[in-house]
């Protein structure tokens, strides 16, 4: 198992998959500190109506590890959104994900990439 193989089982299952099949892809340690609201089955619904309508791709650039069996990707999706997010603009995000047992699981805190993010860690470029 690696950060990629979850991210792109996560995006399946937001694009594809059911509730708990999503679910399953978090770290679960993340609601039970706050950082994080719990998913609801509704909130899921209307989101993934809208992903697998708008959804057009995704590519991971970037893998930077981090300390503590923690790493965050770089990546850009595209997709039309009708809530005018995104435009169909490639643009970059950073998503944190941490070993559990065995299995990569997404902490879904999703951030904006910064120029900074670049510039520090032990980063692997995968795309340009």
């Amino acid at each position: 198992s690696t950060p990629e193989a979850a991210f792109q089982s996560k995006v399946w299952a937001l694009t594809k998959g059911s509730f708990d099949q999503a679910t399953a892809s978090l770290d679960t340690s993340s609601l039970t500190n706050g950082s994080r609201v719990e998913p609801t089955r509704g909130g899921f619904e209307r989101e993934q109506k809208l992903m697998e309508t708008g959804f057009k791709g995704m590519q991971i650039v970037a893998r930077k590890t981090l300390e503590g069996g923690r790493a965050e990707l770089k990546y850009r999706m595209d997709f039309d959104d009708p809530r005018g997010r995104g435009n169909g603009q490639w643009q970059f995000t950073i998503e944190a994900f941490v070993k559990v047992g065995s299995e990569w699981k997404s902490e879904n805190l999703p951030r904006p990439w910064q120029p900074g993010w670049d510039l520090e860690g032990q980063i692997q470029v995968l795309a340009q």
